[in-house]
């Protein structure tokens, strides 16, 4: 199931999703904007991140989501990591405050918290990215893990990459056997086995 498959539960059901994974996917589906917790305008990025101001304990992490927003990626409502809410860090007066303004229709004081939200929330996502390589492999984006394994085949360099006539991914895929020291001739037959999906057996010289 691809992302784009979970489009419309996405929209119909978002807080059946945890935080990252959702940011995840909305990233995925919008590849023309800018992943978030970069130096891209806030109005270019995959998805803009706010505070609930909401006193009661929150069953889950994500509040709510809308997606239909005229010149602006999708808003995310979140109960965690804020300034207001529940769990927010400040003082409980100024969520009773903001309720208390947008009420009166007066969003300026929440927006102005969500200002700060967002950028923490952003950057808590890149942190939680940066420890796992499969989302900037997903992307495309160079990441240390990655350069780490193509060194390990050999290929660690700008000038050895891409010029093999396998795939560098493949390469990289088999890297601890390929690394192993000494070599040994069942993690040949296991690599030539899988790679060309045939029946192998590698007979050692007498």
């Amino acid at each position: 199931m691809t992302a784009r498959d979970l489009g419309p539960h996405i929209s119909e059901a978002p807080s059946d999703f945890e935080f990252f994974q959702l940011v995840r996917l909305l990233t995925r589906l919008a590849p023309f904007r800018e992943p978030v917790g970069r130096f891209a305008a806030p109005g270019e990025e995959s998805v803009r991140f706010g505070g609930e101001p909401e006193l009661s304990f929150p069953p889950t992490e994500v509040r709510g989501l809308e997606l239909e927003v005229a010149e602006g990626p999708p808003r995310m409502g979140v109960h965690f990591f804020g300034l207001i809410g529940a769990l927010g860090v400040l003082p409980t007066q100024y969520t009773e405050l903001v309720r208390e303004r947008e009420r009166n229709g007066d969003r300026a004081m929440g927006e102005f918290f969500n200002l700060f939200q967002h950028r923490l929330l952003s950057l808590f996502v890149r942190a939680w990215e940066r420890s796992r390589p499969g989302v900037a492999f997903e992307r495309g984006d160079e990441d240390a893990f990655g350069r780490i394994l193509m060194s390990l085949v050999g290929l660690g360099t700008p000038g050895l990459a891409g010029r093999q006539a396998v795939k560098d991914q493949a390469l990289v895929y088999y890297a601890g056997l390929l690394s192993q020291m000494p070599r040994s001739s069942s993690a040949l037959e296991q690599i030539i086995s899988e790679y060309f999906d045939v029946d192998c057996e590698v007979i050692p010289f007498a």
